[in-house]
């Protein structure tokens, strides 16, 4: 099959692979089928086909032939291709939906590295349903739609974003080596973003729950989910850390943060082996 590598009938790193499905053939007087991408219009456009082939000796010569038939497929791939990406994606904001997030952040865990840090956060919107009941759900979808934008764009290409459902999303990062650098960085982007985009109207609370151990998603997503409460409580349009460690350091910057004592006792008590760190919007000015 060199001749359709040369005059660009196929693609050159289809060649090993081709190969290597023509090699099945070998005499056994078996079918073979694969699928393919070639160019039979001359336009330079290539298509997907599917090639189903066997091989026979001739019978005067004895030479190896090969007959079958090839398929145009093209337009069972894009819809292959749609369904996949409807399946995985929030038909709403174009993000990972719930399924796939979660199916994602499960799947990094199990493979997780050593040592390696790793931090969810869980976003809600304040306030959300003041904008349905006030100006619509078709409003309502608009400012999801924004979120969506500004949250992708706060977020590494690596990292896992997507929508649990409603107005809460779940940004997770993978590898942090740094971890309070990194949710001082991306908390300070996605305020200022959403404070800059025009109209939105609404505020945001965020729940953090940085770790470097290997815990379940259930694990991480309770624990975001209980900082995100916290952070709620305390007045909303803010964000809330709890932090797994081994073994806690007075000179830790998550105890000094903590400014009530009898707060930090009750959460001592309530979250053994975990610090909780407290920060409003308006509190880290000082600190990123």
């Amino acid at each position: 099959p060199q001749g359709l590598f040369e005059e660009g009938i196929l693609r050159r790193k289809d060649e090993a692979r081709l190969r290597t499905e023509v090699d099945k053939l070998d005499g056994r007087r078996q079918n073979i089928q694969f699928d393919i991408q070639a160019c039979l219009s001359g336009d330079g456009t290539y298509r997907w086909y599917t090639v189903n082939c066997s091989e026979y000796a001739e019978r005067f010569t004895g030479y190896r032939c090969v007959v079958g038939w090839i398929k145009d497929i093209e337009q069972q791939r894009q819809n292959r291709k749609m369904l996949e990406k409807d399946a995985m994606y929030d038909s709403l904001t174009d993000i990972y939906n719930m399924k796939t997030g979660k199916d994602l952040v499960a799947e990094w865990i199990r493979q997780k590295k050593p040592s390696s840090s790793h931090i969810m956060f869980l976003m809600d919107l304040d306030n959300f349903k003041n904008v349905n009941d006030t100006y619509g759900h078709h409003r309502g979808d608009e400012v999801l739609q924004q979120f969506a934008r500004i949250v992708k764009g706060v977020f590494r290409e690596n990292d896992i974003v997507y929508r649990m459902g409603g107005d809460e999303f779940i940004g997770f990062t993978k590898n942090v080596s740094m971890p309070e650098q990194a949710v001082e960085r991306i908390m300070k982007s996605l305020y200022q973003k959403m404070e800059k985009e025009s109209g939105l109207g609404v505020s945001c609370s965020v729940g953090v729950f940085v770790t470097d151990r290997a815990c379940s998603y259930q694990h991480l997503y309770r624990m975001a989910d209980q900082a995100l409460y916290e952070a709620k409580r305390a007045g909303k349009n803010r964000y809330q850390i709890i932090r797994e460690y081994e073994q806690p350091e007075e000179t830790s910057p998550y105890k000094r943060s903590l400014k009530n004592p009898n707060f930090t006792k009750i959460l001592q008590n309530l979250f053994c082996g975990f610090y909780l760190h407290v920060l409003s919007f308006t509190d880290t000015a000082s600190v990123l």
